[in-house]
């Protein structure tokens, strides 16, 4: 039985997936702790450096000591030292690829999803770097047409898709036209809007600041003046945005060895935080569909799962929309999924040699790897909360950004 993996690689994780034609796709466990996906943070605290967890752990205690963000700076003189250490991006992702290794040491061949900001030339090396690491053979497909991918597994679609991503390097939408018959289906790159002031770390940090001003409210302490503190918060976050995704109260714990306080945070205070973010964030999608020449109103909005958990951007793009665009937010595993759909393809050869980054054919029939479909909800997963509720399943939705 012939195994194959898909990767869903970012400047801020991996995730990954493996399986068969026969066999339903399942997690790998790149990272002990995390499981689920690895962290692209490497600790360079001790003598020999750590990928995933331990990376993560100091990022915000000790910066210096960490080296992360490396993805976009691939192939870039940029290097990251710390004693004896002396790391640039390619050196760092090889590392990576190391702690990837023996979850893929059973699989045939591979496929990457990786972000859309990278040139052919750094995909190129990302490959060469893969092979030199003995990884599986190993192909690669822009991200927002794996997300396209995806979508299209759950339901076939036609016509001007946005696809809304984010991770520590910036949020990014993506442009993606898909043919409608007669013509030969595929899914073509039109246009690219990259925000790095609006990446994941800026989030973050307007969360963390939101909660230190609350703070100093409450007890007159910024848990920004001890490292420590801010460290555990900032762990914190990724669980406090999964609470914010499914409309629970967010419980936060911040702890010193002089003092401790217990935080509840409700939805509607991360929306307050990040209103500002979620404003730009939408601000540039004019310009975006005017680059793609949209004449029509794109029949999807695509959020990955990480740009869902964004406080009030879903809400801000359905109070600015119309009645004939639709909002899906996939799930975590949806664009490894993919990339396990793909290179399961190449591999029989239905699929070009080489990478997909501007077009992707697409097959009329149903996907090859088969495996319970992606929970999609039908028209996005906005909160529960607040007044401004999601409308009926029954109802479309399209942009219609406010001049």
């Amino acid at each position: 039985m012939t195994l194959f993996a898909g990767l869903d690689l970012n400047a801020s994780r991996v995730r990954g997936v493996s399986g068969s034609a026969t066999l339903t796709p399942r997690l790998l466990t790149l990272d002990a702790e995390t499981r689920g996906e690895l962290p692209l943070s490497i600790s360079l605290e001790n003598r020999r450096p750590e990928v995933g967890t331990a990376g993560a752990r100091i990022c915000r205690r000790l910066p210096y000591l960490t080296c992360d963000n490396f993805l976009p700076h691939l192939g870039a003189p940029r290097q990251w030292t710390a004693g004896r250490h002396r790391l640039d991006a390619g050196q760092a992702l090889a590392l990576a690829f190391k702690q990837l290794k023996p979850s893929l040491a059973e699989c045939k061949s591979a496929a990457a999803a990786l972000p859309a900001y990278l040139t052919r030339d750094q995909g190129k090396l990302f490959l060469d770097l893969a092979k030199q690491a003995k990884l599986p053979a190993l192909n690669w497909i822009a991200a927002p047409l794996a997300v396209a991918w995806a979508a299209r597994s759950e339901r076939p679609w036609y016509g001007l898709a946005l696809v809304l991503d984010v991770d520590d390097h910036a949020l990014t939408w993506h442009a993606v036209q898909v043919d409608e018959p007669p013509a030969t289906p595929q899914a073509r790159l039109l246009a690219e809007q990259l925000a790095p002031t609006l990446s994941l770390r800026a989030w973050k940090d307007r969360i963390l600041t939101g909660i230190a001003d609350r703070c100093v409210r409450h007890s007159r302490r910024d848990p920004r003046a001890s490292a420590t503190a801010e460290q555990m918060l900032y762990e914190q976050f990724d669980r406090a945005l999964e609470a914010y995704a499914t409309g629970g109260v967010v419980p936060l714990v911040v702890q010193t060895d002089h003092w401790y306080q217990d935080l509840v945070l409700q939805p509607e205070e991360l929306e307050h935080y990040c209103q500002a973010l979620a404003r730009q964030a939408i601000g540039g999608l004019p310009e975006l569909l005017a680059a793609a020449a949209a004449d029509q109103p794109p029949v999807l909005i695509l959020a990955t799962a990480t740009a869902a958990r964004l406080p009030g951007l879903l809400r801000a793009l359905e109070q600015h929309s119309g009645p004939r665009t639709r909002l899906l937010s996939l799930p975590p595993d949806a664009v490894a999924r993919a990339a396990l759909d793909l290179a399961a393809r190449w591999h029989e050869g239905s699929l070009p040699r080489g990478p997909l980054d501007r077009t992707l054919p697409l097959p009329k029939s149903t996907p090859l790897v088969r495996g319970p479909a992606p929970d999609l909800p039908s028209r996005g997963r906005l909160p529960s909360h607040g007044p401004n509720r999601l409308r009926s399943q029954d109802d479309d939705f399209s942009i219609r950004i406010d001049e």
